[in-house]
């Protein structure tokens, strides 16, 4: 009896982590919706998102300029042209989120960002990116964003493995 137990507490968890991975999908699709309208209603209105979990989601344009990113978890979410310098970002954690693809960024975030969570920083990392992510690519996109130039944005000194799947697929 003890073994079926052990198998109705297993499947009552899994059934509960499934319950709750699917709210967090859910409110994570909304968070940066209502960010937006917001940000068109109240333009100089701060926003805490600090301590939170936020994954694959779409942010897309958003300006985090009056945004509190501290300890959040911003995970594959797509960042494609938004302007990433959030008003404070200790601790943030951008696994799986193309923040490369930002419009800017803040160079502290980004020099965090190109040692911490560079492509493929977790064996298996499922990325958010729209395009084929390859090294020249990333490098570019850094390029970009490093302003002003310094040696930390050469490609040659850029973190960049190829053990990582990325979602969606380029077209």
């Amino acid at each position: 009896m003890k073994d079926r137990n052990d198998a109705t507490t297993i499947f009552d968890a899994r059934k509960t982590y499934a319950a709750l991975d699917n709210e967090v999908y859910f409110i994570s699709k909304r968070v940066f919706d209502i960010i937006s309208q917001i940000q068109k209603s109240h333009p100089t209105v701060a926003i805490d998102v600090s301590n939170t979990t936020i994954f694959n989601s779409d942010a897309k344009a958003i300006d985090f300029a009056k945004i509190d990113v501290s300890y959040a978890f911003i995970d594959q979410v797509d960042l494609t042209h938004s302007n990433l310098t959030p008003i404070k970002f200790a601790s943030l954690n951008l696994g799986g989120s193309n923040w490369w693809d930002a419009a800017a960024i803040d160079q502290n975030l980004l020099e965090y960002a190109t040692q911490t969570f560079y492509p493929g920083y977790i064996e298996g990392e499922v990325i958010c990116s729209n395009v084929e992510l390859t090294k020249a690519y990333y490098a570019q996109r850094i390029s970009a964003l490093c302003v002003p130039r310094r040696p930390l944005c050469n490609e040659e000194n850029l973190r960049f493995e190829e053990r990582f799947h990325t979602w969606p697929k380029p077209n």
